[in-house]
């Protein structure tokens, strides 16, 4: 075996010491270019930063026109501190190789440039566009060979003793027309440290995903309760912390079973898995399509409460799942806007004085030609009004469906409108699109408010102030069918 031979093995084995023992004695003028590469790159990762920059920098005549040279040097001055340098060696790095992964550390120093000095809103579009090889058009950055498009914005800046938080937000709309949303946050000394510290949550986190998406990276393949295929798609961990000892798809392999509980005919579902120990305080926190799953919440704090570490460890992640069969006539017939009209029109009749409770069902589903939807909009509005009325008051992830008296389980998740109403009804009180009287209205014909009018008169119990979990229970038409 050559040395360079040896020392691809070592490197492939991640024993860096043994590479810094085996060259770093010898002069640098016997060193391939490779070794020299090598031996930089070992120096990186024990951290000695200043011998890797020094023993790159001899051979720059030759490393100036090789990615992984930028990318190595890149890295050693980002983590020493000088951004500015780094910055310029990363985007030559993925200039001159676009697999070269100079993105993964680029977030560190993609803020420091001749505009720092701008506004961080005027900055960011740019920076994200920097970040993705994007283009910019007014303030979205569009990735057309992926038909990908993302919208930043800056949602604060909070700066506290000598700490500074930064809160960006992310919608990125998928070729499916998906859009999903992401909130990141970031602390540094500065805007711009807090900043660039949020730019690769985004990157590392979600963004990971959608590439995993976009270059159809599959991790594999499940099947829904209705036997649909659907690929998945995992985003990187993104840490902090003393990370405990896990395997990259950890968060995949605990939700593995459970997952085809919480598929729909959306075109894409995303999960969004965040868990954080510090002592014995514990954050679990599972998100299907942006709505937090108790189910999935809990799984994931029976795995964290397992964590043997003792400070502040967190890790995050992202799925990313797409049905196999594209084809639309599978995809659920509305539009979110469409449900939004659909939502304005139910709230009317809850609230017209003229038409009776138990005629409302019947109006709806003339006026929609749709009795499925007119179910699910009569059934669900109520409580929906009442989760929102009563906070303490919480439901399970299963809702039970009775058609031809036969009860049928679903998780709020496999039924697609029920969160589009729910979206809907929170577009309508935000932007005041319903009568005033219109949450009063809704939330008196709900079972949950039956339920705490009943716990109340019977045993003077007060559901409302101390919190109780309510099950929910539907009798829809006979001809009825879940989408």
């Amino acid at each position: 075996m050559s040395r360079e031979q040896e020392i691809a093995y070592l490197s492939d084995e991640g024993r860096y010491t043994d590479i810094i023992d085996e060259l770093g004695n010898i002069p640098e003028s016997e060193l391939s270019f490779f070794e020299v590469c090598q031996l930089a790159m070992a120096y990186n990762n024990v951290d000695r930063l200043q011998d890797s920059i020094n023993i790159l920098m001899q051979v720059w005549d030759i490393g100036e026109q090789h990615a992984v040279w930028n990318y190595y040097l890149g890295y050693a001055l980002v983590f020493s501190g000088q951004k500015q340098e780094a910055r310029a060696r990363l985007l030559r790095a993925r200039e001159l190789s676009p697999d070269v992964p100079a993105e993964a550390i680029l977030h560190y120093c993609i803020c420091y440039d001749e505009n720092e000095d701008q506004p961080i809103e005027n900055m960011l579009p740019v920076w994200v566009c920097e970040l993705v090889g994007g283009t910019l058009e007014s303030n979205t950055i569009a990735l057309p060979e992926y038909n990908v498009t993302i919208e930043p914005w800056v949602q604060a800046i909070d700066t506290r003793d000598a700490t500074t938080m930064a809160t960006l937000c992310f919608n990125i709309t998928l070729p499916t027309g998906t859009v999903l949303f992401e909130l990141c946050a970031g602390l540094g000394e500065d805007v711009l440290d807090a900043t660039s510290s949020a730019l690769g949550s985004f990157y590392n986190g979600i963004y990971s995903a959608v590439c995993k998406l976009c270059h159809n990276n599959t991790l594999c393949s499940i099947e829904d309760t209705t036997h649909r295929q659907w690929n998945v798609y995992l985003g990187d961990i993104v840490s902090m912390g003393s990370t405990p000892a896990t395997p990259v798809d950890c968060y995949y392999n605990l939700f593995e079973s459970t997952l085809p509980n919480y598929l729909c005919n959306r075109a894409t579902v995303y999960v969004k898995i965040y868990g954080a120990k510090n002592d014995d305080n514990i954050t679990a926190e599972c998100r299907v399509n942006n709505v937090i799953s108790h189910t999935l919440s809990e799984i994931l704090r029976t795995y964290i409460a397992a964590w043997p570490v003792s400070t502040f460890t967190s890790l995050k992640q992202f799925l990313l799942l797409e049905p196999t069969d594209k084809s639309t006539e599978k995809r659920y017939p509305y539009t979110q806007q469409e449900i939004n009209e659909h939502v304005k029109t139910a709230v009317n009749l809850f609230c017209d004085k003229n038409t009776e409770y138990g005629d409302i069902h019947a109006k709806l589903a003339e006026l929609l030609s749709d009795a499925d939807l007119a179910s699910e909009l009569y059934g669900f509005i109520p409580e929906l009004c009442a989760e929102r009325a009563f906070e303490k008051i919480t439901s399970p992830d299963d809702i039970h469906i009775y058609i031809n008296n036969k009860e049928h389980i679903y998780t709020k998740w496999q039924v697609t409108a029920y969160h589009m109403i729910d979206e809907a009804l929170e577009e309508g009180f935000q932007n005041n699109l319903f009568p005033e009287e219109a949450f009063r209205e809704c939330v008196f014909c709900s079972s949950t408010y039956s339920v705490i009018c009943k716990a109340k008169e019977e045993s003077n119990a007060d559901l409302a102030e101390n919190g109780t979990t309510i099950t929910h229970y539907y009798t829809f038409n006979d001809s009825y069918t879940v989408r």
